[in-house]
């Protein structure tokens, strides 16, 4: 099956677990006798339950990191530009052993959006494809938008930031940069970046002129 389908990624692991979704519904038990359909019943009751509970207790645990991205986000200026970058990989669908499920708990990929919610704050990263969001990029943001994509930055290592951090002062617009894992990022921090706040798997800087 193809990986990406229509735009979307992971086409390979998401259509066979709705098919799979699909012929479970599909399928009626017949010979049942009232009591066992009934336990039958309860059982799937009492899993779904379970299994609810322990994603709701997982998502309660990892809220602080969230509450302390949206604190930071409070210190934005109306109008700022934020760009977004990860000195990690970017958490795999399909992941492999503890620390690429590490990504996950909480995951941070598309957590600069949050800055735009109930604000006058522009994420460049914030997916805006006409096929599949109801929302589209002005033209005054169509070039900030082109240089960030639907993502953030890759840049494990001080000058990858760097150069990136370049190209948004050729670009023109400035602003902040939400930097995932600091604490992963190789080599110096660059010049002309100032720390505005820090939390947990984040630092937000600002563009200097």
């Amino acid at each position: 099956m193809p990986y990406e389908l229509f735009g979307s990624l992971y086409g390979d692991a998401r259509l066979p677990v709705a098919m799979l979704a699909v012929l479970i519904a599909s399928v009626r038990v017949r010979g049942l006798g009232r009591r066992a359909a009934f336990g039958l019943v309860a059982a799937g009751v009492v899993l779904f339950g379970v299994r609810m509970g322990g994603i709701a207790r997982d998502w309660a645990g990892v809220q602080p990191v969230f509450a302390a991205h949206q604190a930071a986000f409070e210190r934005l200026p109306d109008g700022a530009v934020l760009w977004s970058a990860t000195a990690a990989a970017y958490p795999a669908l399909l992941w492999r052993g503890a620390e690429e499920l590490g990504l996950w708990r909480p995951p941070l990929k598309h957590v600069a959006s949050l800055a735009s919610v109930g604000r006058e704050v522009f994420v460049p990263a914030t997916w805006a494809d006409p096929f599949k969001q109801p929302i589209v990029v002005r033209r005054e943001h169509a070039a900030a938008k082109a240089l960030q994509g639907d993502n953030p930055w890759r840049t494990p290592t001080g000058a990858e930031l760097d150069a990136a951090v370049a190209a948004v002062r050729r670009l023109g617009p400035g602003g902040f940069v939400l930097l995932s894992y600091p604490e992963r990022l190789r080599g110096a921090m660059p010049a002309g970046l100032e720390a505005v706040a820090s939390g947990p798997a984040f630092l937000l800087l600002r563009i200097l002129p």
